[in-house]
C-alpha cells in the first residue's frame, strides 16, 4: 500500500534512493497493512546541497497542513546543523579574524547537507508548519538526520584557513542540528 504523491521518486544509485526506500520498508514493515504515502521534495542539489532545503521543507509541511486529509503519522529522516548553529558557527569563525563572516558563510553553503536553512525566522515558519500539522491530529516524528551533528561526518576538509578556523571553534560549542529538536515533533 505504498504511494507516492510527488513526481520525483528518487533514481536508483542517487544520493537519498536507498535511504529513502529503506525508510519506506521499515515504516511498512511495522505498520503492516496500512497505507504509507512517499513524498520526496528532493527534485534538484538546491533542495538537498544548500539551504534550499529550508525552502523546500517549509513547503511541504505547509502545503500538507492545507490538505484536505492529512495522515495520522508523518515521518522525517532529515537533519542539518540549525540556522541558530550556522550562525553561531560564523560569528565565532569571525571574532578569530582569521577569517570573514561571508568566506564561512560561502564555505559552509559548499559543504554538502551542513547548513541547509536560511535563517531562524525561516526555521520558526516551518515550526509553526510542524503545529498546524498537529493540530490537525498528525503526530510528527524524526530522527537526527543522517549523523546528528556535522562532526559525525568527520571534520570540515579542504585547503585554507576556513576549515582549519570552523573545526577550531567547532570543537568549542554544542551545535544543534534541526528539525528533531523541534517542540513539535516527537
Amino acid at each position: 500500500k505504498v504511494r507516492f504523491d510527488t513526481d520525483h521518486h528518487g533514481r536508483f544509485g542517487g544520493d537519498n534512493f536507498m535511504e529513502g526506500n529503506l525508510d519506506t520498508h521499515m515504516i511498512s514493515a511495522f505498520g503492516m497493512n496500512v497505507s504509507t504515502l512517499v513524498s520526496n521534495t528532493n527534485a534538484s542539489l538546491s533542495t538537498e546541497e544548500g539551504d534550499g532545503f529550508g525552502v523546500a521543507l517549509l513547503d511541504f509541511v505547509t502545503g500538507l497542513a492545507n490538505r484536505a486529509v492529512v495522515p495520522h503519522v508523518l515521518s522525517l529522516s532529515l537533519g542539518s546543523l540549525s540556522a541558530y548553529s550556522c550562525d553561531l558557527l560564523c560569528a565565532e569563525a569571525a571574532k578569530t579574524r582569521k577569517v570573514s563572516r561571508g568566506e564561512c558563510e560561502a564555505y559552509l553553503q559548499s559543504q554538502r547537507q551542513v547548513c541547509m536553512f536560511k535563517s531562524e525566522a525561516q526555521v520558526a515558519r516551518i515550526n509553526h508548519g510542524l503545529m498546524a500539522l498537529g493540530l490537525r491530529g498528525v503526530s510528527v516524528l524524526g530522527s537526527s538526520g543522517d549523523g546528528g551533528s556535522h562532526w559525525s561526518f568527520g571534520p570540515f576538509r579542504g585547503a585554507g584557513r576556513v576549515p582549519s578556523v570552523l573545526n577550531e571553534v567547532g570543537c568549542a560549542f554544542s551545535f544543534p542540528i534541526f528539525p528533531s529538536p523541534s517542540p513539535y515533533m516527537a
